[in-house]
């Protein structure tokens, strides 16, 4: 994999029911997203969130990977702006990220781009 289109967003009622359904649904309520370059970071972030057990895979097909996380976990990452690696520009709403509870599960969707 060389390089992910990353995600994350807060789920519609339907993806909160059934998370491991790999359907794509408008994301009205996304938060940032990016696309990471071909080397660097990427996205073992995540699986470090989730050895920490800070967020869970729920689809690892690629199409998309998928990790659940609560905001508290997820949002500090977001501003520290650690999760942009050099030659990624991440696109992010900052009036959704301040009005997003810390408690709020959230969907971390990553596109393998290979």
């Amino acid at each position: 994999m060389l390089a992910f289109n990353v995600s994350i967003y807060i789920p519609n009622p339907e993806q909160a029911q059934d998370p491991k359904n790999s359907k794509i649904y408008r994301h009205e309520k996304t938060l940032a997203s990016w696309t990471t370059p071909t080397t660097g970071v990427s996205i073992g972030w995540l699986d470090e969130l989730e050895r920490q057990g800070k967020a869970e895979e729920v689809l690892s097909s690629g199409y998309p990977v998928r990790f659940t996380a609560h905001a508290r976990d997820v949002l500090p990452l977001l501003a520290g702006g650690s999760l942009f690696e050099k030659g990624s520009t991440p696109f992010l709403k900052p009036e959704l990220i301040a009005a997003c509870p810390e408690d709020e599960l959230l969907f971390i969707d990553a596109w393998d781009q290979s």
